[in-house]
This record gives C-alpha cells, structure tokens and sequence, in this order.
C-alpha cells in the first residue's frame, strides 16, 4: 500500500491517466478515449511538448511485461508490447495497433471498463452512483457488471427466432402451395384415364384411315398405269400417221425417179456422141490455156524488169538533185562555222557558271532541310514531351506543374495524418457501437415496461401479478402510472442518444471522407513525381529547341542572301541551256556539212556518168530482151483461144446428162426395189393405225378414273393428317397429365417432408423462445442483480460501520439496497439504496457531507472488492483517487482501515491525495510535485 502524494495541480491523478493511457490507450476522462482527435490529442501531450510517451512494466503472476506507448500531434502511434524473461525479450506485438491493444487486453484478462470500474475509485465516481436515481443506478451497475453481454446474446437470439418465423412462414406457404397441387391428384387420374380412352380411339381411327388410304394410293398407282398406256398409244398412234405421211411421200418421190430414170435411157447414144465431142474440145481448151499462161508469165516478168529500171532511174535523179542541194548547204555551213564557234564557248562558260551555283544551292537545300528536321524534331519531342506533362498533371489533380511541390508537400502533411485518421475513425465506430447498445437497451426496457402494464392493468386490486405481492391501495394504477412515468424516462433517455448519435454519425462520414481523400492524394504521389521529372526533362527541350530555331533562322538568312547575289542568274538557267543545247546542235551540223562537201561532189559525177551510160539497170534491160524472144517463140493466138472455149460451153450439157445416164443405170433398179417395199410399209402402217384405234377405244375413261382416283387419295390424305394430329395432340395432352400427376405425388411426398421440417422449426423456435426469455431482461441478468446486492449491501454496511466508528449519530449509519419493480409486468428495472439512522430512514441529500461522503465510498469501496471477487486473481491494483477533506481525523482513520481491510483483495493499493493525514497513513509515499519543467515523482 502507498500513498500519492503532493499539492493539487501537481499531476497526481496523470500518474493514474498515464497507467491507463498505456495499457489501453485511453485516459479516464470522456474526452480522453483512445485520443484519436485533435483535441484529445492537444490534451494528452504537454503545451511545451510535440510527442507523448508512457513506457510502463507490470507483473501478472510470475509473468514481466512491458508497454510502451506514444504519440505525436500529427496522429501517429508507436506501440510496443513485450514480455522480460531471463532468456531476453518476446514480441507479443499485432500487426496493428489494434491488434496489439486486444494481445494486452488478453494477458491482463480484463478490459478497459472492467479495470476502471473495480480498480479505480475516482473523483466523484462515488457520490456519482448514490446521487443517480434508482433507475440509472441500476443500470450503472449492470454497465460495471459487464450484463450487456448478455443483451448481445439476446439479440443473437432474437435474429435466429427471426430466421426461425421466417423460415417457418416460408415452409408453411410452401406446404399450402404443395397441398393445392397433391389435392388435384384425383381429378388428375380422373382426367388421365379419359385422355387414354380418348387416345385409344384415335389411334383406332388413324389405323383405318390409313388401310383405307393404302387401298386408294393401290387404285391411284392402277389407274395412273392404264393412264400412261392411253397416252403411249395416243403418241403411237400419231407417230404412225406421220410416218404413214412420210412413206406416201416417198413412194410418190421414188416413182418420180424411176420416170426420171427411164427417159435418159432412152437418148443414150446422142448423149455419148455429144460427150466424146466435149471431150475433144477440152483437151484442145487445156493446151491453149496453158500456152496463154506462159506467154502470161514472160509479159509480166518483162513488165516488172521494165519497172525496175523506171524506178531506179528515177531514183539515181532525185539523188542528184540531193547531192547538189547538200553540196550548197555545204559552202553555206563553211560560212557560218566560225560565228558559231564563238557563240559555243561562250554558253560554255555560262553552263559552267549555273552549275556551280546550282552546285552551292544544292548545298543550301540540304543545310535548311537538316536544319528544319531537326526543328521539328525538337518541336514534336517538345509537344509530346507537354502532352506527357499535361497528363501526368491532370491525373494527379494539378493544373499547372508549378503547383507540383506545394501539392507534394501537402500530401506529405496528408499522408502523416492517415493514421490519426484511422484511429479516429475506429473510436468514432465504437462510439456509435455503445450509443447503438445503449438505444437497444432503452428500447428492450420500454418494451418490457409496456409488457408488465399489459399484464398489471388498470385499477385492479389484490396480488401483482409480477412478483406475487399484496397491491397497495387502489390496485395496480400507481404501479401502471410509476411504469408510465419511466417509459418517458426511457423515451427521454433515447432522444438524447439520437440527439447524441447523429453529431457522431456525421463526424465519422467526415473522417471517412478526410481519410479517403488522404488516400486517394497519396496515391498520386507516384504521378507527381513523374509530372516532376517530366518537367524538368521539358526545360531541357525547350532549350534545345531555342538553339535549333537560332540555327534554322541563321541558315535561312543565308539561303535569302545567296539568292539576293545569284537568283537572276539561276531564273535565266533555262533559257541559257536552251541555246547551248540549240548552238550545240548547229555547230555539229554546220561541221559535219563542211566536212562533205568534197566527197559530195566525186558521189555527184560517179552519179551522172552512171545515168547516162544506164549501167545501173543492166540485167533488168537483159531480161527485157530474153522475154521478148520467148514470148515470140511461143506463137500463141487468142483468137483461136476464144473459139475453143465457144465450143467447150455449148457442149457442157452433155457433161451433166452423161453423169445422170450413169446415175440412172446404176439407181433404177434400187429405186424400183426401195418402191416396193415402202408399198408395203404403208399398208402395214395402216394395220398398225387401226390396232391403236381399238386400244384407245378401250381405254378411253383411263384419264377420268385417274382424276377421280387422285382426289379420292388426296381427301384421305388430308383426313389422315387430320387424324394424325388429333392423335398427336392426345397423345401430347396424356403427357401434359402423366406430368402434373407425378409432379403432384412428388408434391405429396414433399408436403409430408415439409410437415417433418415444420415440427423441428417449431421446436427451435419455442427453445430460442426460452434462450430469448432467459438472456432477456428479466432472466440471468435479473438474477445476477439479485444475487450481486446482498452481497453489496454487506459488503458495504461492514466498511460503513467501521470507516462511521466514532462519529457520534454516524454509529448506527446503515444503508438497505433493493431491487425493484415499478409495476407487475415490469421486470426488477430499479435499484434503491436507503440509509438508515437507527430506526430512522432518511432522504440521502438530509444526511451531512461526512455521513454521504462515507456512503458514498462504502459503496464504491464495495463495488471494487465485488467486482475484484467476481474478476478473479488478475485484478491486483485498487486506486483510491477521493477528496478526503470532508473527513475529521477520526473519519480519516476509519477510512484508512478500511482501505487496509481490502489488502486481502488487492496486492496493492494507491491512495491519491493532498490531506496530511491520510498521506502519512501510509508507509510507502509517492510524493509528486510540479516545476517550470513539469511535474515529478520521487518515492520517499
């Protein structure tokens, strides 16, 4: 036991913030959980500070552990979780904070609101419980009881009883929908047996339909042959009379031949006289012809020799005309020549001159182009290069790249803040978890409430109906109205929580949105930077591309001047090649006929002498002779030509008339045998004629019968489809029926299933029912209340006696705590304490401040052993943190006894306070005391 020690202000009650701050990151005050905010944040760490740290070492058992925590004002959290063996150190840490926290809250065995409420006796915290009114009183100790547990387990109920009616509601609808379709089963066999009655006859009827319609295709197929026979004899018949026709025709033209044939005969032998003389002639005819085409021959021989020597004289003058119109052009040419040749090296000194301009122009040219393409190389590079930047920049969220550090460095403060955020999101959500609890709470008492006035009623008499007890006076009425009175209690209470739990609601949206927008901001780190180096690259182009603009500008006023000096000269470049290449020409030309003038005058006179001696054509004169000679030779008369042919014409006819004579001794008797036998044809083509008269007059109805017989076929056809089709549509409606009668047995089977099913739900339902009614309010945790009171009560009644020893009129200071109904269907909802003076119970605020100071700590000292009991060895720490000065001397000893009292629940015990006395109670002192440099502690 020890006490702490030091003047008010000096920081003795920090010393027990900072234990709880590093074992739970929470300090005891409200705005001090779990320091997420700014505000809490500025709170915890010191004005003349930028950081918080608590390392803290603690023993549980034989086990050594160590924490320490810290934080910055931007948010950030370091924690570190350790347990000290011999051997060295064991990490014990999560991979978050938050995982971290529940590894602490694991070894220690307790929580946060466990350990503050039965190890910690604060300031106020007891007179806070006795001044509470009876309701909240009892919800403050099934807060420090942890019952909200069992509320938890409730809810878990009700969700599965939920699941439960739900799922229950569901089968049963199932099961209507399933016994409509099984209560059909009858009807369905009913309609099924005559659908297969039905069926059955149709198929009879189909069966005769379709013999019927094989016997009528039998008589189609019957009729269709005798049809074909009346139209192969009708085609028969008429190819008989053509060829009947016919062989008239060639009998008349056979006997015409024989006439014919017979006539030449008789002329033979004129016939043969005239043919001997035509032969005569011919042979005469053939040698005057060939004799005229000899002499033919030699006349145009000579006729071509002769133009032969007509062209070449004609050809050996216009040469000469030639040679001396060249011989002219000639003596001109050697006039002209030396002019010529003057205004030739002239124009060769010009070409040259143009050349080598061109020469340097061409050089021009290639400069500006490498000069522009490497220009616009260096303006592409620069407008992709912005582009990039310009995207880079607007994917990042900056409009201009100069903005780039100022944006980095604000997403630098962001991204520093994130886990502040986080952190601060967490303790918001938990925030609205307890606020939610706390609304389910309320809610489960108003409605508990609501169910004990249902059962109480109005203005009945007797015995309540919730605890079994004589009603007072005017029945039920008081304890309706009490009940009433607290439903609007809890009403109340619920609006604050709604009016509370919104503000909190749009602070988490508003930290949610900062943390998103933190994240997203963080994400486009990597787009700045790249913006940034994008940037810089881009300055470097720019230069570049200022230095080849300079070049390209001094290569063009170059180019300008060049050709300001020798643009003239290039624009009359044309023109001065046109007359080199024309005085060129002529200067040839003028050469080369100068050159010739003497060889053009020995081709003129070797020509004349030619002409006039005629030796240019002399074989041709030689043939001109020969064929004279020849043509004399052959003696030939047209005369006499022109009389033989005169003869062979007249005589020509006896030519055909012999090759008839011949035809008609070689045909005549053929012709007369080819007669008779087409005589006969035709007589026997009559017979065949009148045979097929008698054929088509026995099959003359064939065409009818097969009319009649195809549409006979082709009504039962269509009466057989038709059959076929209702069989069809039978057949397809006794399906639909086998269907619906198998769908509705399996939905008789399944029914039953869903009978079996029903039975279980309704089992789990009325066991949820039971665990509802049993983690309910009015079940453990009620039980639990009843049990914790007396023990409560005794415990602190034993500390009020001994702590009021001495205190004359304090001695017999007593208090009664009771757990009470407001009505009848109401469930133990309050929590009463009365104190007593001997016989006489009085209201808490008539009992002086020494007398209400010992009740208060009475109960809060009991409240911590309890609770110690019930949490087992693990909570080994009580502080004492009271304003004793209310306290004589006497008070303070009685009190420090009983604070000794509790050593067998706790193995140490911090008394915080300022008063002489109850400091020096204590042997071990922690005396704190606070400078310019802040606050400090020495054990004495």
């Amino acid at each position: 036991m020890a006490s702490i020690t030091g003047m008010n202000g000096a920081g003795k009650s920090a010393i027990l913030d900072a234990i709880t701050w590093a074992l739970f990151g929470q300090a005891r005050k409200p705005t001090l959980i779990r320091s997420k905010t700014k505000s809490d944040r500025e709170t915890v760490i010191n004005d003349d500070a930028n950081t918080c740290e608590v390392s803290l070492t603690f023993r549980i058992g034989q086990n050594t552990y160590l924490v320490d925590r810290a934080m910055d004002r931007g948010g950030a959290i370091r924690l570190q979780f350790k347990q000290i063996t011999r051997d060295g150190e064991n990490d014990l840490r999560g991979k978050s904070t938050p995982e971290t926290d529940q590894a602490i809250e694991k070894e220690l065995g307790f929580t946060y609101e466990v350990f503050a409420s039965s190890s910690f006796i604060t300031q106020g915290d007891s007179a806070r419980f006795m001044e509470a009114k009876p309701k909240e009183r009892r919800e403050i100790l099934a807060q420090i009881l942890q019952l909200d547990k069992y509320t938890s387990c409730k809810e878990i109920a009700d969700s599965r009883l939920k699941s439960l009616k739900e799922e229950t509601s569901a089968q049963k609808a199932l099961l209507e929908d399933k016994s409509k379709i099984s209560e059909k089963i009858p009807q369905i066999e009913s309609d099924l047996a005559q659908a297969e009655y039905d069926l059955n006859s149709a198929e009879r009827q189909w069966e005769e339909c379709r013999k019927n319609l094989e016997s009528l295709r039998k008589n189609l197929s019957l009729s269709e042959a005798k049809r074909k026979t009346l139209e192969e004899t009708k085609a028969r018949a008429a190819k008989l009379e053509r060829e009947l026709g016919e062989t008239a025709d060639s009998i008349a033209e056979l006997d015409g031949r024989i006439s014919q044939y017979r006539k030449l005969l008789e002329n033979e032998s004129q016939v043969n006289l005239g043919f001997e003389k035509l032969g005569q002639k011919r042979r005469e005819l053939e040698k005057l012809t060939e004799k005229e085409a000899r002499v033919s021959a030699l006349e145009r021989a000579k006729t071509q020799a002769q133009a032969k020597i007509d062209i070449k004289a004609k050809e050996l003058e216009t040469r000469l005309v030639q040679l001396s119109t060249q011989i002219d052009e000639s003596l001109k040419a050697q006039t002209m020549l030396e002019g010529l040749q003057k205004e030739a090296g002239r124009l060769t000194e010009e070409k040259a001159r143009i050349i080598k301009i061109k020469e340097e122009k061409h050089s021009w040219d290639l400069s500006i182009q490498q000069v522009k393409n490497a220009l616009a190389g260096a303006e592409k590079k620069f407008t992709e290069q912005q582009a990039r930047l310009e995207k880079t920049t607007k994917l990042a969220g900056v409009e201009k790249a100069s903005e780039i550090d100022s944006t980095l460095g604000k997403i630098d403060e962001l991204q520093s803040g994130i886990p502040a955020l986080e952190e601060e999101i967490a303790s918001i959500k938990k925030s609205i978890s307890d606020a939610e609890g706390k609304k389910a709470t309320a809610n489960a008492e108003i409605d508990h409430l609501e169910k004990e006035i249902q059962v109480l009623g109005e203005g009945e008499t007797g015995k309540c109906p919730l605890c079994g007890q004589e009603l007072p006076s005017g029945g039920s009425a008081k304890l309706v109205e009490e009940k009433r009175a607290k439903i609007g209690e809890c009403k109340i209470s619920l609006q604050d929580i709604n009016e509370k739990i919104d503000p909190i609601k749009q602070s988490l949206a508003s930290a949610e949105k900062k943390l998103d927008l933190a994240k997203q901001s963080v994400g486009k780190i990597p787009l700045l930077e790249q913006a940034m180096s994008i940037s810089s690259e881009s300055e470097q182009i720019s230069q570049e591309l200022e230095e080849k603009r300079k070049s390209f500008e001094e290569v063009q006023r170059g180019f300008l001047l060049f050709e300001e000096t020798n643009g003239l000269t290039l624009k009359q470049e044309a023109q001065i090649l046109a007359q080199y290449e024309a005085i060129s020409k002529q200067l040839t030309l003028t050469a080369e006929k100068a050159s010739k003038i003497e060889n053009l005058k020995e081709q003129e006179a070797s020509l004349q002498k030619e002409f006039i001696s005629k030796s240019f054509a002399k074989e041709e004169l030689e043939l001109v002779e020969k064929t004279k000679k020849e043509i004399e030779a052959e003696g030939f008369d047209q005369m006499e030509l022109s009389q033989v042919k005169k003869a062979v014409s007249e005589l020509e006819p006896f030519a055909h008339q012999k090759t008839e004579l011949e035809v008609a001794k070689a045909s005549l008797a053929g012709a007369t045998e080819q007669s008779e036998t087409a005589k006969k044809r035709f007589s026997s083509i009559n017979n065949e004629i009148a045979e097929s008269q008698k054929l088509l007059l026995e099959f003359g109805d064939a065409e009818r019968e097969y009319q009649e017989a195809i549409q006979k076929t082709g009504t039962e056809e269509q009466r057989e489809k038709l059959l076929q089709k209702q069989r069809d549509q039978m057949f397809s409606g006794r399906n639909v029926l086998t269907k619906s009668l198998e769908d509705a047995k399996r939905a008789l089977e399944e029914s039953s299933q869903i009978q079996e099913k029903l039975v279980t739900l309704e089992k789990d339902q009325r066991i949820f029912e039971r665990v509802k009614e049993m983690f309910g309010i009015d079940g453990i945790p009620s039980r639990v209340l009843q049990g914790v009171a007396p023990q409560l009560e005794e415990i602190a009644n034993s500390v009020l006696q001994r702590i009021s020893q001495g205190h004359t009129g304090s001695e017999s200071l007593r208090m009664e705590i009771k757990l009470e109904r407001e009505s009848k269907d109401k469930s133990l909802s309050t929590l009463d304490v009365i104190l007593t003076d001997g016989q006489t119970a009085r209201p808490y605020e008539l009992f002086s401040g020494g007398e209400r100071f010992r009740a208060d700590f009475a109960i809060r000292l009991a409240l911590s052993k309890l609770l110690a009991q019930r949490a087992g060895a693990k909570l080994q720490t009580l502080v004492v943190d009271e304003g004793f000065g209310t306290q004589d001397s006497e008070g303070i000893k009685r009190l420090v006894e009983a604070i000794n009292e509790m050593s067998s629940d706790f193995e140490k015990i911090l008394v915080v306070s300022h008063v002489e006395e109850m400091r020096n109670s204590f042997e071990r002192k922690i005396l704190v005391t606070r400078d310019d440099d802040g606050s400090h502690f020495e054990v004495v």
